[in-house]
């Protein structure tokens, strides 16, 4: 493994739970032997992603990538968009010329298909780690591609969980093509920072949302059922922990309904939060109530780490991580009166909040999310 080499093309500029449990990956490829090195985007990779990918010590390689077109239709957007696509196809074909990599991996939907030229000219083995639902869904072009094009090219898809797995399997991809390897709870660069969290409170039953505060994310039902929720069990506090800056103007109005129901010593909005695991000991329950299909949730294995149970909605890959009533609870409708339902089940069986978090503590070992059990799936993927 030690002159193994793999190009990893990773043009995101966010940093969010993908780019996390990517960074997880290539971390455990270059600690186990491999010369790695990162094709990053120079459109932006400083923003978020440098000092985490720096503090890693991980390599990297600046090239232009195409942005996501799903973001906006601009006419300057996709003039942008169009021109980069011949600029990033000949700065890759450049970058593994120069490199000679024995792997190419990619793990963004949006780079494979900009950079197909180069990737279906090229023969070097190329491992697909899919950490969403595969876009062949969206249109006639994208089931094409990828049927025609995508499958038949990558040597091995790695899938987050079965959910996405069965969403390639209905593309027409091989079943022997496909591991599937769910997250480890991916590390955070704990930064210098004096994040001023609550203190813990054994008076209230404490529920916690981490994550970004979007209408994908169910942050509004979850904050509307426990508007509804606190009127018949006060004892409780729900914590948000997300960033007050990406979705400022909904953001607004869910930090002006909590005023307007005079709520502001129940609900708290945290901003981002580094120090997860301080989070999680002032915490009693997660809360992940997603409304799209999540393909899985870094969250709720850091959740499982600390020993924490989760109530989750039943769609996507979320309920493969969550025994119902065993350590978590399982939702079936999405809706505000099925969370409350799930709330007031915790508190009407408080002896559960502990006896479910230990029960996903040990869950780890059963669903092969320990360090060694990932490394090991990764190895045999590479092997």
């Amino acid at each position: 493994m030690a002159n193994k080499k793999i190009l990893a093309l990773f043009g995101n500029v966010a940093f969010y739970g993908q780019e996390r449990a990517n960074l997880q990956v290539f971390e455990l490829l270059k600690d186990s032997g491999y010369d790695l090195l990162l094709a990053v985007n120079d459109l932006g990779f400083q923003w978020h992603l440098q000092p985490e990918v720096e503090a890693r010590g991980l390599n990297y390689k600046k090239i232009r990538f195409s942005w996501n077109l799903k973001k906006t239709f601009k006419f300057k957007v996709l003039k942008s968009y169009l021109l980069n696509i011949p600029k990033s196809n000949y700065q890759l074909y450049k970058a593994i010329k120069s490199y000679q990599p024995d792997y190419i991996h990619v793990c963004n939907d949006t780079h494979v298909m900009t950079l197909l030229p180069v990737l279906l000219r090229n023969k070097t083995k190329l491992i697909y780690r899919l950490g969403d639902k595969p876009s062949g869904h969206l249109s006639k072009l994208h089931s094409y591609l990828w049927k025609r094009f995508i499958i038949p090219r990558v040597d091995a898809f790695v899938c987050i969980s079965k959910f996405v797995a069965s969403e390639l399997i209905k593309l027409g991809c091989p079943e022997d093509k496909i591991t599937i390897i769910y997250n480890f709870p991916p590390k955070r660069v704990i930064e210098n920072v004096d994040e001023h969290l609550p203190t813990r409170d054994s008076s209230v039953i404490t529920f916690t949302f981490i994550g970004q505060l979007s209408k994908d994310k169910g942050i509004d039902l979850l904050l509307n059922a426990f508007i509804k929720y606190v009127e018949q069990y006060p004892n409780c506090r729900l914590l948000i922990a997300g960033s007050v800056k990406q979705n400022p103007d909904f953001t607004r109005v869910l930090m002006d309904q909590v005023s307007k129901e005079n709520l502001e010593d129940k609900v708290l909005f945290l901003d981002q939060i580094k120090q997860i695991d301080k989070l999680f000991s002032i915490t009693d329950v997660n809360v992940i109530p997603s409304v799209y299909e999540e393909p899985l949730s870094n969250v709720i294995v850091e959740a499982k780490a600390n020993s924490k149970t989760s109530i989750v909605f039943a769609s996507g890959g979320l309920p493969e991580l969550v025994s119902h009533k065993t350590n978590g609870y399982i939702i079936s409708e999405k809706t505000v009166d099925s969370l409350i339902k799930a709330m007031a089940y915790y508190c009407d069986n408080q002896t559960l909040i502990k006896e479910h978090g230990k029960s996903a503590f040990e869950s780890i070992e059963e669903l092969e999310i320990s360090y060694s059990r990932f490394k090991h799936k990764w190895m045999k993927v590479y092997e």
